[in-house]
């Protein structure tokens, strides 16, 4: 497929278009409670097509020469099986697309409605943190029924219903099978469901961090990270194709790289930070039985990304791991912004987000030109 700049200025339109509601949660002036309803579907359609026609990353490019393998010679390798069963179902690129990230974007949209966040400001969120992986990855659709499922488990009531129970676990187990890397929030779910996030357990995870930091840079010096694979070919199919999801001036080691890096990761770890303060540390903050469930998850995701955070061989597991907790990360920061008075750092990690993100889109779109921008 050749390069289309039409497409990649629509998406940087779309972006824009997202950005809408950034100034009133900046300054944290809200509409009444369900004034936003109309721009839920708007933002909810924009997340749609700018993943619809999503050019601006070199990534949509990718897909439509696997499409087109398994369409003439019945390759079935580097995307998982219901791709190609929907790949059957469509029939051309177009269609695949429009149901693997149409089904993507109902299934957000909904886990919002049930999370019962503020909509502007969670698609706020999602637009700093989470929409410039979700167009062009197509795990989105397997995170999405993740969290719709576990919407459904986890609520706010003294007791879930035997059919929410059953649907739920159908769709987080389904979650597995749109991409491997699900089986990590799978395994969170279970522990969060056992093993309950307060002062003690934020302690013991701290004091345990730089031994299990040390076991994992022992295990992956020891190349079990390759024994564990047993395609090569498709590990490094997998490597390429992660480190695709930073911008390549983020992964440099000039001035202009570690800025990149500073930018993007920052407000990630400041927001988780001021969040796990407020809400477990100092309780100036309640959150519901869902969204403590949701913010132990988006922790312990966290976390067991920062293990592999500088590991050379195995960078892209901190990228996949850390893009999994993108969207309850966006649904949390909704809910606290629209409850609490704005704060210097709750500006300032907007601020941080912000630049991040439009420094990626505009890496993403000159990626396009390299000789016009030499």
């Amino acid at each position: 497929m050749d390069y289309s700049v039409s497409q990649s200025l629509f998406d940087v339109f779309m972006y824009i278009i997202m950005l809408k509601g950034i100034y009133s949660v900046f300054v944290g002036k809200y509409n009444k409670p369900n004034a936003g309803y109309g721009q839920f579907w708007a933002y909810g359609i924009c997340a749609f097509l700018i993943s619809l026609f999503g050019g601006l990353d070199w990534d949509y490019y990718s897909y439509e020469p696997l499409l087109d393998a398994y369409y003439y010679q019945g390759w079935t390798h580097h995307m998982e099986p219901p791709y190609f069963w929907i790949a059957d179902l469509a029939g051309n690129y177009f269609l695949w697309r429009t149901i693997v990230w149409g089904g993507a974007a109902a299934a957000m949209m909904i886990s919002i409605k049930r999370f019962k966040c503020n909509y502007i400001s969670t698609y706020v969120f999602i637009t700093l943190f989470y929409i410039l992986s979700f167009y062009k990855l197509r795990g989105s659709l397997g995170i999405s029924l993740f969290f719709l499922g576990y919407s459904l488990i986890y609520t706010n009531h003294s007791r879930v219903s035997l059919k929410d129970l059953i649907i739920g676990l159908a769709l987080v187990i389904s979650s597995f099978f749109f991409h491997k890397s699900m089986f990590v929030p799978l395994a969170i779910l279970v522990v969060i469901w056992f093993i309950p996030l307060n002062k003690k357990t934020l302690l013991i995870s701290l004091i345990l961090y730089p031994f299990a930091l040390s076991l994992v840079t022992a295990f992956l010096g020891n190349g079990e990270l390759l024994m564990l694979t047993s395609d090569i070919e498709e590990l490094q199919v997998a490597i390429s194709s992660a480190s695709s999801y930073a911008s390549k001036e983020a992964a440099e080691t000039t001035i202009f790289g570690k800025i990149a890096n500073f930018l993007h990761y920052a407000p990630i770890y400041l927001s988780l930070g001021m969040v796990i303060c407020n809400v477990i540390i100092k309780k100036k903050v309640y959150f519901n039985s869902q969204l403590y469930h949701l913010l132990w998850f988006w922790y312990i995701i966290t976390y067991i990304a920062s293990l592999f955070f500088l590991q050379e061989v195995s960078f892209w597991i901190y990228i996949r791991l850390l893009t999994i907790g993108y969207f309850p990360m966006a649904l949390i920061l909704g809910y606290y912004y629209r409850h609490n008075h704005t704060t210097l750092l709750m500006k300032l990690i907007i601020i941080l987000a912000l630049c991040s993100s439009l420094l990626t889109v505009y890496y993403q779109f000159i990626s396009h030109f390299p000789d016009f921008f030499k």
